[in-house]
Order: structure tokens, then C-alpha cells, then sequence
């Protein structure tokens, strides 16, 4: 594995439920003589003995904008899962 340093950075989402970690990922480093540079996005959340993690992975495509949106979006509705404790009448959200 070649050595790539990371940068975590906060994020913070007032929909989310208290006690959550949202964090961006940036990882940068040389492989085979080419610099990369990926940011990546990751969102953890309980409720009880529940666990939510929603992921955004780095990687050719949407912008790290669009990444974070998704992310972020995808958190919310799964906080919302977490606090109905899974009694939606229409099914989950997300």
C-alpha cells in the first residue's frame, strides 16, 4: 500500500441525530508516480442498539460538492428511520 496521508475534517448537520460523527476524508499521496488527490465522505449515527453509516466514496464522478450532498441527504433520512424506530407506515425512507 503506498503511503498517502489523510486529512479528516468535521461536518456538521443539524438533522442528524444527537451524538453522530459526520467527517470528510481527503486522501492525497503518489501511486506509481501519479498524484491523487480523493475526498470521501462518512456519517455514523445510533439510536439504542442501532447503527446508521452512510458512505461517499472517493473516485471519479461527482464533484466532492455533489459527494457531500449525497452523503449528507442519505444521513438525514436514515436519522429520520432511526428516530420513527422503523414504524414508517410507507416503508424506510432511504
Amino acid at each position: 500500500m503506498p503511503k498517502l496521508l489523510f486529512e479528516i475534517t468535521r461536518i456538521k448537520d443539524a438533522r442528524l441525530l444527537k451524538g453522530y460523527l459526520a467527517v470528510r476524508i481527503r486522501a492525497s499521496g503518489t501511486i506509481n508516480g501519479k498524484h491523487i488527490s480523493d475526498v470521501s465522505y462518512a456519517v455514523y449515527q445510533r439510536r439504542g442498539d442501532v447503527f446508521s453509516g452512510v458512505y461517499s466514496f472517493a473516485g471519479a464522478g461527482p464533484s466532492d460538492a455533489m459527494k457531500l450532498r449525497l452523503c449528507l441527504h442519505a444521513a438525514e433520512e436514515s436519522a429520520r428511520n432511526l428516530r420513527n424506530g422503523g414504524r414508517s407506515p410507507g416503508g424506510p425512507t432511504a
